[in-house]
């Protein structure tokens, strides 16, 4: 059923008539399905409540269904681009994971938590390599190793001390890039995921690769 308030609409899947009601809340990436086969194990007597929540709005994940996301980071690197401070300005943007997405390269073993699947990072900044696509293996460690060995600073002594730096992105000395604002990605109306998200996923990407 979908109940209302606030202007907000949600979509619950109330089931039972139990004096006990026990509420299911998914993670990202799933829906009210994500419970469907933990309520169908529980005893009789219980009311079970499961919520699509809401919180897809700036949302990158696969299957979300919205682009909130990439029109927020638009708006800040336009507003931080178009200011008096983009002569000094290096933006790194990238993501806190891959998506879900296939990749036929392994993470390199580094360290017991090692390193996971590729993620794409952008660098923003009137001293980037223009047109560069560096080859070089780098991991979150990197950003802040850039900014240890730019600014003379000392290590924290965590993934920045083996980390790769970004500074083979740079060149201090070139022409300064000019700022381009982007367009807008169109606006799209996001709503929580139905169904399957990992079916969305694997069926928008053309199947499982083999």
């Amino acid at each position: 059923m979908n109940i209302a308030s606030n202007g907000i609409r949600l979509h619950v899947a109330d089931q039972g008539k139990g004096a006990l009601a026990i509420v299911f809340l998914h993670g990202w990436g799933a829906s009210t399905r994500t419970w469907e086969h933990v309520i169908a194990a529980l005893p009789p007597g219980y009311r079970t409540v499961a919520i699509d929540q809401r919180g897809w709005g700036s949302s990158d994940h696969p299957a979300s269904g919205c682009n909130g996301g990439p029109r927020w980071v638009t708006r800040v690197v336009n507003a931080v681009g178009t200011s008096q401070y983009w002569k000094h300005t290096a933006i790194v943007l990238l993501w806190d994971d891959w998506g879900g997405w296939y990749d036929p390269v392994a993470p390199p073993q580094v360290n017991y938590t090692s390193n996971g699947m590729r993620i794409p990072l952008l660098i923003i900044s009137p001293y980037a390599l223009p047109h560069n696509v560096s080859h070089t293996e780098y991991n979150y460690g990197s950003i802040l190793r850039f900014i240890e060995d730019t600014f003379d600073l000392g290590s924290l002594g965590t993934t920045d001390a083996s980390a790769n730096s970004l500074i083979d992105s740079f060149n201090f000395m070139q022409t300064p890039n000019r700022f381009s604002a982007a367009r807008l990605p169109p606006k799209a109306h996001c709503t929580s995921p139905k169904g399957n998200v990992i079916e969305q996923i694997i069926e928008h990407d053309g199947g499982v690769p083999g």
